[in-house]
């Protein structure tokens, strides 16, 4: 079992912190996570601009502790202020299942609500739909549930990083045309909540 945090912040001067991220917060990060990557969301609504970082932990209790360290860090204390960084949220996400890998210029991420999914017929599905994205020019997915974040507790997410949207949409659709796909989604009671589409920061 891994978990992720998602910090998402609202950045005033992006090239400072774009610098600030590459220069030092990646490296201290990676002290703490046993894996970090930065994005901008493009396509989001209302979340447009926004900044969000995720950290991937071993456990709960080492995403704990491990944002507490990294919010005391002179040094991402220092990149947050220079570059005008406010916090918006932090959502802690359990991930339920990852194919391939976490690579790719974009991401991004579908939240839906559902009734319970059985682990069984998750990989199912799991297994069914990254067989069509990776034959769309998916390079890696993550399906998780959020544990804490307000009124997103509960919520299930995907995530699916990809060097073309154009090529993921493709593939998308032809999910969601599927009879295999809308009996998933009849048979537990699920809705899309939203769609964000965001370019990794480097």
């Amino acid at each position: 079992m891994s978990y992720i945090s998602s910090l998402t912040l609202k950045v005033a001067d992006l090239d400072k912190f774009v610098s600030g991220w590459n220069d030092y917060g990646k490296e201290a990060s990676l002290r703490y996570a046993s894996d970090v990557w930065a994005s901008q969301a493009i396509m989001a609504g209302e979340r447009a601009g926004e900044i969000s970082v995720i950290y991937h932990w071993d456990s709960i209790d080492a995403a704990m502790d491990g944002v507490v360290a990294l919010r005391s860090d002179d040094g991402i204390i220092k990149t947050l202020s220079e570059s005008g960084s406010e916090t918006v949220r932090r959502v802690l996400v359990r991930v339920d299942a990852e194919r391939g890998g976490r690579n790719g210029k974009y991401v991004t991420l579908l939240t839906s609500i559902s009734d319970p999914i059985a682990p069984e017929a998750q990989t199912v599905a799991v297994d069914r739909i990254w067989e069509v994205v990776s034959r769309h020019g998916g390079n890696g997915q993550m399906w998780g549930q959020v544990l804490a974040g307000g009124p997103m507790t509960g919520t299930y997410i995907l995530a699916t990083t990809a060097d073309s949207l154009d090529t993921l949409l493709e593939g998308t659709a032809e999910i969601m045309a599927s009879k295999e796909q809308q009996e998933f989604l009849a048979n537990h009671n699920a809705a899309l909540t939203g769609r964000t589409m965001s370019r990794r920061l480097e």
